[in-house]
């Protein structure tokens, strides 16, 4: 996930007439500002690499530190606010949301995460005109991601065909999306529509290795159609490839509902 896009810090240049005093004293905080900006950044990458591994104190722990040196930089409030969400810290969230808004007002990435934000915490009709700001945005490079958390708040609202709508145009925009792809499946598994969803799990794996999850979607479906033969096939492979997943775990009891 795109979680933030840094903003430079904006300097005043006009000096007007002034003295070789006052070009260097504005020189001066010039490189201090700049120091700031990439003492902060430097600690977004480390928090941003933690993210990406989970772990989630971790990422806080550097996000909070960052924010020890300025609490002014649009993009550390806007991790912020996706680190706290995803901790479940609502009321951190939010507000650190609202500082990023109120930093960067404009900025589709943050139109995004908020949007999402929203929808987790209850807030879905809310949420999604966030999220269309941030798809209809011009200058947005990834409006399929928009596009994909906008069905993923539809499916929270169990507006079914909206979902699809939007999973249909996050698709188009990004084709080879496996993560668009398995909520369309998903959604086609619980419609009952199990051929389908081999058709749409065949898709994810000819772009990626297969997960446990897709194998045990396949499964599953391959169960409710009776057939024996595949259902033993994608359980052996969960066995083989995935011993410790919580699937594998399944499929050694066979709780295949």
């Amino acid at each position: 996930m795109h979680l933030f896009r840094w903003k430079s810090f904006v300097f005043a240049t006009a000096l007007g007439v002034s003295s070789l005093c006052g070009v260097n004293a504005h020189a001066q905080d010039l490189t201090e500002r700049q120091s700031i900006e990439n003492r902060i950044m430097t600690r977004l990458k480390l928090a941003s690499e933690y993210y990406s591994r989970n772990q989630l104190g971790a990422a806080l722990r550097e996000l909070m530190s960052a924010q020890d040196i300025s609490k002014d930089a649009a993009p550390l409030q806007n991790m912020l606010g996706v680190v706290n969400m995803d901790l479940h810290r609502f009321n951190e969230a939010e507000t650190a949301f609202q500082k990023a808004l109120r930093l960067d007002r404009e900025n589709p990435d943050i139109h995004n995460n908020y949007g999402w934000f929203l929808c987790v915490s209850g807030n879905h009709p809310k949420g999604q005109e966030w999220l269309q700001k941030a798809w209809t945005n011009p200058l947005y490079t990834t409006p399929e991601k928009a596009l994909y958390n906008a069905g993923r708040c539809s499916r929270m609202s169990n507006d079914t065909n909206k979902a699809l709508d939007y999973f249909g145009k996050a698709l188009q925009v990004s084709p080879r999306s496996t993560a668009i792809m398995y909520e369309l499946a998903s959604m086609q598994f619980e419609q009952g529509k199990y051929s389908n969803v081999l058709d749409v799990i065949d898709q994810i794996h000819s772009v990626e290795d297969p997960s446990p999850k897709s194998l045990w979607l396949a499964l599953r479906s391959e169960y409710r159609l009776g057939n024996t033969t595949d259902v033993e096939s994608y359980g052996t492979q969960l066995q083989r490839k995935f011993p410790d997943s919580a699937e594998t775990t399944l499929w050694l009891a066979r709780h295949t509902n």
